[in-house]
């Protein structure tokens, strides 16, 4: 049993702990990292693809650091049971790709990106949308809060307050593509499960 336990704890939790030693990392040795990393349309165009996933794993200082974190963790806590292991690479990777093509095709005048705020909003709404079926009102509580946050933060109301506390202007369009790839990969991967159970059942 004992083992047992070990095994889902570390199912759980082994993808946010490889994210935040990475990030933490990567943080270590700014500003140089940031320079080879950081999504940089310039850079991009000039055939450093990279940055389209590594720009996520850079931030602007130590508080933006700490928030991208502990959220990744609170949105990991929240929803375990659909979000772990490879599963959570893989929903977590195409946020990842889904906001940097989302920020390079529709929002051209962003030159510069850092952060896991585009990707986290879509984790949180991938899993959200995976896990209706166990706790279908939370979980529409969840995603409507998401989506009315996103409204509210492209609307006139939206004070972009948190800049002054993470050193650099919030990138809110980010959030917008990390939530609609969030839809895709957690509808398809919804999908995917519904069919390989009907399969299963005969």
């Amino acid at each position: 049993m004992r083992k047992n336990q070990v095994k889902a704890v570390t199912e759980v939790f082994y993808a946010p702990v490889l994210v935040s030693l990475v990030v933490i990392g990567i943080f270590v040795f700014d500003p140089h990292s940031s320079d080879w990393l950081r999504y940089q349309r310039v850079s991009i165009g000039n055939g450093e693809y990279w940055r389209l996933i590594t720009g996520h794993l850079c931030h602007l200082g130590e508080l933006h650091l700490l928030f991208n974190v502990l959220g990744m963790w609170l949105v990991t806590f929240l929803l375990f049971d659909v979000l772990r292991g490879y599963r959570w690479f893989l929903i977590f990777g195409f946020c990842v790709l889904g906001t940097s093509l989302g920020l390079w095709y529709f929002s051209p005048e962003v030159i510069r990106y850092v952060g896991l705020s585009g990707a986290l909003h879509g984790l949180v709404v991938a899993g959200g949308i995976l896990d209706l079926r166990n706790l279908v009102l939370n979980n529409a509580v969840l995603l409507g809060g998401v989506f009315g946050k996103i409204i509210w933060e492209h609307s006139s109301y939206y004070d972009n307050a948190m800049s002054e506390l993470i050193g650099g202007h919030v990138l809110v369009d980010s959030h917008m593509y990390g939530a609609i790839a969030g839809v895709v990969i957690g509808v398809a991967i919804g999908l995917k499960d519904h069919l390989a159970k009907q399969i299963n059942n005969g």
